[in-house]
């Protein structure tokens, strides 16, 4: 073998041993985004279950209020929905 072919060997060699490094680092990368993800998704429930909780208590507390509340967020929503729908126009 010449000398040329040595080195062509050499450098597929370490090119695939860094491409296999690179292959284990990724996965691990995805590994902790998966964990990221169900912590965030974890944060998402307790946090819907605690609006549900402070809507409850809302209810429970002032009646009178919480129809207002509700008026003032239909009519946000409302409003919301027909600037996108604008928009997409």
């Amino acid at each position: 073998m010449d000398y040329v072919n040595i080195a062509i060997l050499v450098i597929q060699i370490v090119g695939f041993s860094l491409g296999g490094v690179v292959v284990y680092r990724l996965l691990q990368q995805i590994g902790a985004l998966k964990g990221t993800v169900q912590a965030q998704a974890e944060t998402v429930r307790t946090l819907v279950e605690l609006n549900k909780t402070a809507l409850e208590m809302a209810k429970a507390f002032d009646p009178k209020k919480y129809a207002e509340l509700v008026t003032v967020h239909q009519e946000l929503v409302e409003k919301n929905a027909a600037a996108a729908m604008e928009e997409k126009r």
